[in-house]
């Protein structure tokens, strides 16, 4: 369904920190091409060199992403790129200070009302800690059909706990929004896939075969006939 590549550095230097994990994003895509990104940073407070250097690698990423606080003495960054034939990535955002969190939701999600049924998969990070954003994230969750998955779990686990303070919209640093990475099924023959009961493996069945992917390289590989 999809692939995860990423890079990671805990160099103190942005422009080093940000090149090494470019570099081995892009190894780790092995040719595939970047449709979306999430850039966690803890400690480093040059956004404009991380977000254009993102930008100049890949311009027509989908980015979303947070900032915050090193924890402890280093800082530490991860960029994690998201590749899929199945898959188009979109972007949305929930307006902080204009609307109630529950219609800030619905008018992030408007314009995916009318085929709802096409929406895979959903990811929003947010600071639980903020009544608005607990309330967003929740209503966006209801919002969403059943079969929208949280991708949150299937990514790689973040290093430790994360503090925000802000958040990445592309190349736009937010400070009170809240951004939505969307993925809608590109065609029918897509529709259908459920997260499992294992954790980070998706499954889908499809003729008389079930179909698996797993949470790094989602590897395709024929389960067993479909009873």
């Amino acid at each position: 369904m999809f692939k995860i590549a990423m890079g990671s550095n805990s160099e103190p230097d942005t422009a080093q920190a940000i090149g090494d994990a470019i570099a081995q994003a892009l190894s780790g895509l092995d040719g595939s091409p970047a449709q979306a990104g999430i850039l966690i940073n803890q400690g480093h407070r040059a956004d404009a060199t991380l977000l254009n250097a993102i930008q100049e690698t890949w311009p027509a990423l989908n980015l979303i992403g947070v900032g915050g606080p090193a924890m402890g003495r280093s800082s530490h960054l991860r960029l994690m790129l998201l590749s899929s034939p199945d898959l188009v990535f979109h972007l949305s955002r929930g307006r902080h200070g204009v609307l109630t969190a529950s219609l800030s939701a619905e008018q992030a999600l408007s314009s995916f009302v009318s085929d709802r049924q096409s929406l895979a998969l959903h990811l929003t990070l947010d600071n639980p800690t903020q009544p608005w954003n607990r309330e967003f994230c929740d209503s966006v969750a209801s919002l969403l059909p059943k079969n929208c998955s949280n991708l949150l779990p299937l990514l790689p686990p973040f290093n430790g706990p994360i503090q925000i303070d802000r958040h990445y919209y592309n190349q736009t640093v937010l400070h009170d929004d809240l951004p939505i990475l969307l993925a809608t099924h590109r065609n029918a023959e897509t529709h259908g896939w459920r997260l499992t009961r294992q954790h980070g493996i998706v499954r889908k069945q499809y003729g008389e075969s079930i179909y698996e992917y797993d949470t790094l390289v989602n590897d395709r590989r024929r389960a067993k006939p479909a009873a």
